[in-house]
């Protein structure tokens, strides 16, 4: 039996509940058009050949959908984008190395719980334009967002109200020092205002915009309690971290995963603090440094979170693979003379 008639007879069946399909290639009419879905729970694709749907499916059962190196066509871009827009019961959605050729990608789905959107490398554009369109998220029942991708054209997102974790990573190809603002991720990254638990990526948090009015044009970040700065990141360009931390003032554990990088541009000596932020007065109790190097700005850095942040309870630090175990214990001895504000910290080295 082909392939085309092993998949066309599966679709002919009343109670096929999950299809997983996995190929280099795909056959020609994937979905038979007189085909049943009704039952269809699971949907999981990968395949490098464009999937093209019958104008009139419906999926009104679909839970879960991974597309993975698939695309989906239609016979018009408003279909294609219907086809995200009418799955009613759909709870978790991964769209991983597609390629989208549409204006906007809109996903309406009011049931929806995870949604986890990751792009190709920046090796798969070496050669060509980044395909650029919108994306319009309506998702009120989010728990969980992975956005792993190039900025989007613009961003039109809802109220994610009880959303819960965030992997935000923006991607730009041939990134810049300093790193250039830009007014869409900025955008994107204050419409999760609502998140407990975020990782962000450093170049992500360098391409934010936090003007001097920082309260009248960014919402406060009330329910994060959890911060994850997932790379490189410079505490002397414009002090991104610390403005983030004036609008998150229940912070309570801030990670900073992959070190500190210090632009070529820099002038200024670090952090000074005009105002402390409110969580390291009240909530933060851990602070942990990853790939640490211990020069001037990181430990002017490490210093103002020893001094501050009151209730601190343990401050972790792993210092760089490739720093001489000499150089690792005179940085410590440091460390170790800086005031404390909380006299019940504990500074811990992996």
């Amino acid at each position: 039996m082909e392939v085309e008639e092993w998949v066309s007879d599966l679709f002919t069946r009343q109670s096929l509940e999950e299809f997983v399909f996995y190929a280099e290639s795909s056959p020609e009419g994937f979905f038979p058009s007189r085909g049943t879905y009704a039952s269809l729970t699971i949907l999981e694709l990968g395949t490098w050949d464009p999937v093209y749907l019958p104008d009139a499916i419906n999926f009104p059962n679909l839970k879960i959908c991974r597309l993975r190196s698939a695309t989906l066509y239609m016979h018009s871009e408003d279909l294609t984008q219907q086809f995200f827009s009418n799955l009613p019961v759909l709870e978790e959605l991964e769209l991983r190395d597609c390629d989208w050729n549409i204006s906007e990608l809109l996903i309406s789905a009011p049931a929806l719980k995870y949604l986890f959107i990751t792009g190709p490398s920046e090796a798969a554009f070496s050669r060509g334009p980044i395909p650029k369109f919108k994306i319009n998220i309506f998702a009120p029942n989010l728990l969980s967002l992975r956005y792993t991708d190039f900025a989007a054209e613009d961003y039109i997102l809802h109220r994610f109200e009880t959303l819960v974790n965030a992997v935000i990573d923006c991607k730009r190809l041939y990134r810049s020092l300093p790193q250039e603002k830009d007014p869409i991720s900025t955008k994107f990254i204050k419409k999760l205002s609502n998140v407990k638990r975020s990782k962000i990526s450093g170049g992500t948090f360098e391409e934010l915009l936090f003007p001097d009015d920082l309260f009248i044009n960014w919402p406060m970040f009330h329910n994060l309690v959890y911060l994850e700065v997932a790379s490189k990141i410079s505490f002397s360009e414009d002090k991104t971290l610390l403005n983030f931390l004036r609008i998150s003032p229940n912070l309570a554990t801030i990670i900073i995963a992959q070190g500190f990088v210090e632009h070529l541009s820099s002038t200024d000596g670090g952090w000074t603090l005009d105002m402390v932020p409110q969580c390291m007065l009240l909530h933060l109790k851990a602070v942990n440094f990853f790939e640490f190097y211990g020069c001037l700005e990181d430990l002017n850095v490490v210093q103002i979170f020893l001094k501050y942040a009151r209730v601190l309870e343990r401050m972790i630090i792993k210092f760089d693979s490739n720093l001489p175990t000499d150089e690792q214990n005179e940085v410590m001895k440091k460390l170790l003379k800086f005031p404390r504000g909380s006299t019940s910290c504990i500074i811990e080295v992996l």
